[in-house]
């Protein structure tokens, strides 16, 4: 399943974020891994970790049930960094899909169009829309952009609507957020540096040096005369001539012709 991430997220830029951060840490962790295991199929995140602390490997594709408190823990571990106030109630409703369906329902907010939400919740097409989508060859790009504009709409003073409780209970409490203003890198200048990518061993090109070049053998050559050119030599290649009879046949026809000619030579002088 493919998947984009705005790098510089909420607090951080073209240059510098957590994401950077973490890519790097990825890049070491898969080369790490890959060394002692090279046959192995790195295609999973979240994954579970083994090793120290300062080298770690991936182990496992990390399970919905061990994922849903490491989660939690995170998110009380930033907010105890970063404030003195108590938990917000709501971490505790914190599950797997909440990520998603933040997202999807802050995009609501913004009137954001419906096929680019539908490409960041991964949810398909049906019918005829399902050729445009796998022709389209570009799951990435949608949802990076959905996700600067909703960056870009918090930066901006955007606070979105808290959602209500279903039937009769109380709306979820909501808590300040505070973010940094200013103007957002432009996705073509975010580029990431070359070492925060996962890093894949190829075996190094060896040059060879090319084979040496064997000139082609000699054209055929007809001596030339040493004189001008007699006119019997000269070909026309006129349209007049071109349907001229070959020289056998002239030759053919000149003897027919000789032949009728002294016929009728002799039967002039036998005549009285």
């Amino acid at each position: 399943m493919p998947w984009g991430l705005l790098a510089h997220g909420f607090l951080g830029s073209s240059a510098s974020s957590w994401a950077l951060r973490f890519l790097s840490c990825l890049r070491q962790a898969v080369s790490d891994t890959l060394a002692l295991q090279p046959t192995r199929t790195l295609d999973f995140l979240p994954a579970v970790l083994s090793g120290s602390e300062n080298r770690p490997l991936l182990s496992q594709p990390w399970d919905r049930d061990s994922f849903v408190p490491w989660l939690r823990d995170l998110l009380s571990q930033h907010w105890s960094l970063h404030s003195r106030e108590p938990l917000p109630s709501v971490f505790s409703l914190i599950a797997a899909q909440s990520l998603k369906a933040t997202m999807l329902s802050w995009a609501r907010q913004l009137s954001i169009e419906s096929d680019t939400r539908r490409i960041q919740g991964h949810h398909r097409l049906s019918g005829a829309d399902r050729s445009v989508a796998l022709y389209s060859r570009d799951d990435i790009i949608p949802m990076v952009r959905l996700q600067a504009r909703v960056v870009a709409a918090f930066r901006n003073g955007f606070r979105p609507l808290q959602p209500l409780g279903r039937g009769l209970e109380a709306p979820v409490p909501d808590f300040p957020v505070v973010l940094p203003s200013g103007v957002l890198p432009s996705l073509d200048s975010a580029a990431l540096p070359p070492d925060c990518l996962p890093d894949i061993s190829v075996s190094p090109l060896v040059a060879t040096p090319p084979p040496p070049a064997v000139p082609p053998p000699p054209l055929p050559t007809t001596p030339l005369p040493s004189g001008p050119p007699a006119d019997e030599d000269l070909v026309s290649l006129s349209s007049e001539e071109s349907d001229a009879p070959p020289a056998e046949q002239e030759d053919v026809d000149d003897w027919e012709a000789d032949v009728v000619e002294k016929a009728a030579i002799k039967a002039a002088a036998s005549a009285p």
